[in-house]
């Protein structure tokens, strides 16, 4: 081996040295190349600094993506910086989903790697989670808002009744000869006015107690049969007046453990609703039947108005304002249908309704036996 070629020898062994010290720079430059007669060493040594440049060129390329330089050229023809072609893939997509993060997309799923994609993916739950209760939080603030609208409204036109009739009953009786006939009349009006409003706050009470979870279900042995012949008689006080018939056409032995009190509330919602659309000289027809050992189906079925397809599907709802006046111009909030439902899934069951317009409505609930 000549000097030259110890030279340029000593050279390439730094340059192997370099790279295995993970050295960032150092020179490429190896001087007498050209003087070189041994072909193995000819080879050597342009591989050497192929790979040296190699080296470089990968090294520059990591450092820039440790610092954030994400606009960095990739490498091409490049082996050694191959791995880390697919990390600078995986942090650009990375920072696209952080951004599509902050942009409020939830949905993301970061892969990138091991722990670091855990504490992302956790954020990403926490901060969804965060999202959906402000969206329940703005609708649950919205429907409300509307509804305690309505109340206000209807609870405003009884009132407003009772002081204007009870002015003119005072007048009336004030007279030497107070119009008996006129006084039953401002009487009956008065009476209508009162029970309309303690049905409302009646109804707003167990909607707001149900809202702030202070009404619980208090199980027990009951028997439906007792339930329902219980609300046929509170219910026929009112449809007295338009002599309608409450009829029960299936009554027998019905044991359930669940609540009384609250299925009550949903018949007697059902047939406030039922006696306000059947005509005056019209039924309506209640019925019990046992799906198996642990489900009832109760319905209750009149003779009224029926409901308009288009509107079938705006009822139950809290977020659409539905309300339709009765035959005898009866008014209501819709609130009543929204108790019915949440009170009939406390009670592990659900609720819906069947309607022809014009020939009436079938209201049907299910209870599950809490047992």
């Amino acid at each position: 081996m000549t000097e030259n070629e110890r030279v340029v020898a000593r050279k390439l062994t730094q340059i192997v040295d370099n790279i295995a010290d993970g050295k960032q720079r150092f020179s490429l430059d190896v001087d007498g190349l050209d003087e070189i007669q041994d072909t193995d060493l000819q080879t050597l040594s342009s591989q050497t600094i192929e790979l040296g440049r190699k080296y470089q060129e990968a090294y520059g390329f990591v450092m820039k993506l440790a610092t954030g330089k994400l606009e960095v050229e990739t490498p091409r023809n490049n082996n050694l910086a191959s791995p880390f072609k697919q990390l600078h893939s995986e942090l650009c997509y990375l920072t696209w989903q952080i951004g599509e993060i902050a942009n409020g997309d939830y949905d993301q799923r970061v892969t990138f790697s091991g722990d670091f994609s855990e504490a992302i993916n956790k954020m990403i739950g926490a901060l969804r989670e965060h999202k959906l209760l402000e969206e329940r939080l703005y609708e649950s603030n919205k429907t409300k808002d509307k509804l305690f609208s309505i109340i206000a409204h209807d609870l405003k036109n009884p009132f407003n009744s009772l002081l204007g009739f009870v002015q003119l009953l005072g007048q009336e009786l004030d007279k030497e000869q107070p119009d008996i006939t006129m006084i039953r009349e401002f009487v009956n009006v008065l009476n209508e006015s009162i029970s309309k409003a303690y049905d409302l706050l009646t109804n707003l009470l167990e909607w707001s107690r149900l809202q702030r979870n202070r009404i619980t279900i208090n199980p027990t042995e009951t028997n439906l049969n007792e339930v329902v012949g219980y609300a046929i008689r509170i219910g026929t006080t009112t449809a007295i007046e338009k002599n309608i018939a409450i009829n029960f056409l299936t009554p027998g032995d019905y044991p359930i453990v669940s609540d009384g009190a609250i299925i009550n509330v949903i018949l007697r919602n059902l047939l406030g609703n039922a006696v306000k659309f059947t005509p005056n000289n019209g039924h309506i027809d209640l019925s019990v039947r046992r799906i198996d050992d642990h489900y009832y189906e109760v319905s209750v079925k009149d003779s009224g108005v029926g409901i308009k397809p288009e509107d079938l599907n705006k009822l139950f709802r809290p977020d659409v304002t539905h309300t339709t006046t009765g035959t005898n111009n009866e008014s209501g909030t819709g609130l009543g249908l929204m108790l019915c439902k949440e009170f009939a899934n406390k009670l592990g069951g659900t609720i819906w309704v069947e309607s022809t317009y014009g020939e009436g409505s079938k209201f049907t609930f299910t209870l599950k036996s809490l047992t």
